[in-house]
């Protein structure tokens, strides 16, 4: 039983690690305000104002690796973009 336990209790730390490295992308949420997603990333690289569709978007470069692009409508989250940051020489 106690190996049992142990076993457990190695898995849950397992657990916490793989959910706490997640990509920063994954901690903005659908339906967030722009303040929730400021406080989440920080400040963003740029915005780029209503386009046709009467979307704004926010810009974060390279956040632990990522660039991402948020988009809001009515001052909420409605899709977040990320893909991996490329450096150039």
């Amino acid at each position: 039983m106690k190996k049992l336990g142990a076993g457990l209790a190695v898995l849950g730390v397992l657990l916490m690690i793989a959910v706490g490295c997640g990509s920063p992308a994954d901690k903005v949420k659908v339906g967030m305000t722009e303040n929730q997603v400021i406080d989440v990333l920080g400040e963003p690289m740029g915005t780029v104002n209503t386009d046709s569709s009467g979307q704004n978007r926010l810009l974060y470069m390279d956040v632990e690796g990522e660039d991402i692009m948020v988009w809001f409508k009515d001052g909420k989250v409605t899709k977040v973009d990320s893909r991996e940051t490329v450096l150039s020489d």
